[in-house]
C-alpha cells in the first residue's frame, strides 16, 4: 500500500515528501524501533536529532524543541566517541557521472546519504518517533528511483539474454508462411488491413508478454532486492564508495538517544535482514515518444517504418490481373522482403541494446516504476 504523507506533513507545516507516481512509498506498522529500517527523516523533530548531535560535537549551539539536548552526546558515544569528540556534517557533493547519466539532463540532487561524521564513521542517522509513521525511502524524483533500479540490476548481474532471445524468436515466427497466406483474401484494402493488423498485433503481444515477465523477474529476485536496499541506504552508487557523502554506518535511534544502535554498511547479515523485511514491486508503465526522448530505437517505430514500405508494395500490385494463387505468390515475395528488412533493422537495434535492461525497456516504450513497502 502506498501512503501519501501529505496529511502528516500538514501537521508539521511541511510540503509532501514524494510524488505518488514516481517515489518509493512506504507503509510502516512495526512493533519495535529496530524495524524502522531505511527511513529518511520525516518530521522536523527528526532534523533536531542531527542538530543536537552536531551541537554536542562542537558545532553551532542549538536549543531543541522535541529532542532532549542530552541525546546528542549519547549518539556520539554510541559511535565510539566521548565528550569532546567532534561531530560534523558533509557538504553537498556532486553525484558520479554514471549516476547523473540516468537523469537525461535534469537536475540531480546532491544531498549526501551521510548525516553525521563522527571519528572515522560516515553515519546515516535514522530517527523515529513511534511505530506507524509514514516515511519515504529515497528522493521523490523518478530519475532518482530509476537510477537506483538500474544500478541494482548491474550489481545483481542480471542479464536480459532470455528476453533478447524472445525478440529473435518473434522475428523467426513472423517469417513463417502462416503469417501471411491466411490474410491474402478479399479486396486489396482488406488484404492490406489484415496484414498490417497481424504485424502490429504480434508486436504488441510481444511487448505485453515482456511487460508481464519483466515484473516477475525483478519482483522475485533476492539479489536485486538486496542491492536495491543496500544502495538506497548507503548512496554508494550515487556518490562512489569512498565519498564522504556515502554512508558506511547506519544509526537508528528513538528521540531520547537511549535506544540508539549502530551497524556497519558492509554487514551483509544486517542488510539481508533489512531486505527480508522489505518488499519491492516493479511494474513497467508506458513511455511513449516525446520531444524529450525521440531518438532511440523502438519496436513500434521499427514495425511502422517497415510496414509502411510493405503497404506501398501491396498497393502497386495489379490485383485484377492476378489469380488468387498468383496473388499469394506475390504477397509471399513482398512478405519475405518485409521480414528481411525488419531483421536487418532489428539486428542493429539488438546490437544497440546489448546487455542493457535500460535500453531494452526503451525499445519497448516502457519505463520502470518501483514501489516499496514494509509488511503490515
Amino acid at each position: 500500500m502506498i501512503v501519501n504523507t501529505e496529511k502528516a506533513n500538514r501537521k508539521e507545516n511541511l510540503a509532501p515528501t514524494w510524488d505518488l507516481n514516481y517515489c518509493i512509498g512506504v507503509t510502516s506498522k512495526m512493533k519495535t524501533f529496530r524495524e524502522h529500517l531505511l527511513v529518511e527523516k520525516q518530521y522536523t523533530a527528526g532534523d533536531e536529532m542531527e542538530y543536537v548531535t552536531l551541537a554536542a560535537g562542537g558545532g553551532p549551539k542549538y536549543k531543541p524543541k522535541k529532542i532532549p539536548a542530552s541525546a546528542g552526546l549519547k549518539l556520539i558515544k554510541k559511535a565510539g566517541g566521548k565528550k569532546g569528540t567532534k561531530a560534523t556534517k558533509p557538504g553537498t557533493t556532486s553525484p558520479t557521472k554514471n549516476w547523473t547519466s540516468y537523469f537525461h539532463g535534469s537536475k540531480v540532487d546532491g544531498t549526501p546519504k551521510t548525516d553525521l561524521l563522527i571519528l572515522d564513521k560516515r553515519i546515516s542517522l535514522k530517527t523515529f518517533n513511534k511505530p506507524g509513521d509514514a516515511v519515504s525511502l529515497i528522493g521523490a524524483g523518478k530519475y532518482e528511483v530509476q537510477a537506483l533500479f538500474y544500478e541494482a540490476i548491474q550489481r545483481g548481474k542480471m542479464s536480459p539474454d532470455k528476453q533478447i532471445k524472445k525478440i529473435e524468436r518473434f522475428l523467426k515466427q513472423l517469417s513463417s508462411e502462416n503469417h501471411y497466406t491466411s490474410e491474402v483474401k478479399g479486396s486489396p484494402a482488406k488484404v492490406k488491413a489484415s496484414l498490417k493488423s497481424k504485424v502490429f498485433n504480434d508486436a504488441e503481444a510481444l511487448r505485453q508478454k515482456f511487460n508481464k515477465e519483466a515484473g516477475d523477474i525483478f519482483n522475485n529476485n533476492k539479489s536485486f532486492a538486496y542491492h536495491m536496499t543496500y544502495l538506497a541506504m548507503t548512496g554508494e552508487a550515487k556518490f562512489g564508495k569512498n565519498s564522504p557523502a556515502t554512508a558506511d554506518h547506519f544509526m537508528l535511534t528513538d528521540y531520547t538517544g537511549d535506544k540508539a544502535e549502530i551497524h556497519r554498511a558492509n554487514d551483509r547479515k544486517y542488510i539481508t535482514k533489512v531486505t527480508s523485511k522489505t518488499k519491492f514491486f516493479m511494474r513497467l508503465r508506458n513511455n511513449p515518444p516525446t520531444k524529450d526522448n525521440p531518438g532511440y530505437p523502438r519496436l513500434r517505430r521499427a514495425i511502422k517504418l517497415t510496414v509502411s514500405k510493405l503497404m506501398e508494395s501491396v498497393d502497386n500490385l495489379e490485383y485484377n490481373m492476378l489469380t488468387e494463387e498468383e496473388l499469394i505468390t506475390e504477397i509471399k515475395g513482398l512478405w519475405n522482403k518485409f521480414t528481411s528488412a525488419l531483421k536487418k533493422i532489428f539486428q542493429k537495434i539488438l546490437s544497440w541494446i546489448g546487455d542493457s535492461w535500460q535500453r531494452l525497456f526503451m525499445f519497448f516504450d516502457l519505463e520502470p516504476e518501483i514501489t516499496f513497502e514494509y509488511p503490515e
